[in-house]
């Protein structure tokens, strides 16, 4: 069983912040902000607590996002 939780703030409709945590296992860091109305751009930060995998040793992650909205 994994639990995990987030707040994220919007600032105007242009720039995001957000953090989550997933319980025992890590804490994410992201930011982003909105080109147009429809797409945008983001970073995210995970930080490991724990290892993932018995192949890993507490590896920490960054991920970069590009979202576009289909709905009106």
């Amino acid at each position: 069983l994994e639990v995990q939780g987030g707040v994220r703030m919007d600032y105007k409709e242009l720039v995001w912040f957000g953090f989550s945590a997933r319980y025992r296992q890590s804490l994410m860091f992201s930011a982003g902000f909105n080109l147009t109305k429809k797409l945008g751009i983001g970073y995210s930060f995970d930080l490991y607590q724990t290892p993932v995998s018995t192949f890993d040793d507490r590896i920490n992650s960054h991920e970069m996002t590009l979202r576009y909205n289909i709905s009106k």
